[in-house]
């Protein structure tokens, strides 16, 4: 069966995405309501018009491109659509400095799998601010957030915080605790990198220390040998 398929305007996606609308021009494919036709057209094609409630409609399928501009001057993402949805590996920008803002894995038009965040300076610099995994638009699992450029944090997150165990980098310490909430909630340790000394056992309530710990020095072997 063949279908001809009118490419003078661009494809509108969804005006749900932001204040402007989403433009897109990519592989599509006609949805039937008793067939599921797996033609794909590479193009262009004005969606807007077509009523899924019709005899038959198309949907992104495949790669393309978003534009929030319809003379595609002005590009949002390269992406990968499975049935209507982003799914796959897409990579999103700031379409008002071009810059990238995420680049990962997307499932049902969401973040999810493993992707990296970016910020980027007033020189349009991009660096990334969080590198690790993703769940339903939110980090979740085991990432690296570097937001604040004195601090790092390595380990477990869950719903967009800190929940778990993992090692926050600052001011020539390293504090290696459990966290709940964003907040050290739990045992672990400091360490204090610049003096090369440790404190152990200590205890966090809410970000407070609730006990001190026991501090460490440790002990340098000596270089002399027995004879």
């Amino acid at each position: 069966m063949q279908y001809t398929i009118p490419v003078e305007n661009k494809l509108i996606i969804s005006d749900d995405w932001g204040s402007e609308l989403i433009f897109y021009t990519g592989d599509v494919k006609m949805i039937t309501r008793k067939v599921l036709d797996t033609h794909v057209f590479h193009g262009s094609l004005n969606l807007f018009c077509d009523d899924p409630t019709r005899n038959s409609y198309f949907i992104p399928h495949g790669k393309g491109v978003l534009y929030t501009d319809i003379d595609n001057k002005i590009k949002y993402g390269d992406v990968n659509f499975i049935d209507g949805v982003l799914h796959g590996y897409c990579t999103i920008y700031d379409d008002k400095t071009d810059c990238i803002m995420y680049e990962g894995d997307f499932k049902n038009n969401k973040p999810d799998g493993f992707g990296k965040l970016y910020n980027h300076s007033v020189k349009d610099e991009e660096y990334v601010i969080y590198e690790g995994d993703w769940k339903d638009g939110m980090r979740s699992g085991v990432g690296y957030s570097h937001e604040v450029v004195s601090e790092i944090y390595d380990g477990e997150w869950e719903n967009n915080m800190r929940n778990g165990y993992g090692q926050h980098f600052m001011d020539n310490q390293i504090i290696a605790c459990i966290w709940k909430n964003n907040k050290k909630n739990g045992y672990g340790q400091i360490e204090l990198v610049d003096k090369g000394r440790y404190v152990i056992n200590c205890k966090w309530k809410d970000d407070k220390i609730v006990e001190p710990g026991i501090e460490v020095i440790p002990v340098r072997k000596s270089k002399r040998t027995n004879n």
